[in-house]
């Protein structure tokens, strides 16, 4: 069993327009299979914003189903900061020196 305070954490806020680029399923599948390999586990946090496609939606949330504390949310302007708080609220990070030496952008 795994402790979040050791775990990964990958954070996709997306408008769904990359829907025909990316396939998440192939991404759920690698996270599957690292989560079986690792002690540490890697949740991924999807924030979707606006998506107006129910196909990008079901994509969105199975890759928000990929372990215990993942998680897809709908976001639009007049939700979008309670968006941010439940994602700090999965993440207990207290911002210290050596959360910020780890905290990276990345485009997949």
């Amino acid at each position: 069993p795994s402790s979040l305070q050791s775990d990964s954490f990958v954070i996709l806020f997306t408008d769904g327009s990359f829907q025909d680029t990316i396939d998440f399923s192939s991404l759920k599948s690698q996270v599957e299979r690292l989560n079986l390999e690792r002690n540490n586990q890697i949740h991924v946090l999807v924030i979707g914003f606006e998506i107006n496609n129910e196909r990008t939606r079901s994509l969105l949330e199975k890759l928000g189903n990929v372990s215990k504390s993942s998680f897809f949310l709908e976001a639009n302007p007049g939700n979008l900061e309670s968006a941010f708080r439940s994602i700090s609220s999965v993440i207990d990070c207290r911002l210290s020196n050596q959360f910020i030496s780890f905290l990276t952008m990345e485009k997949f």
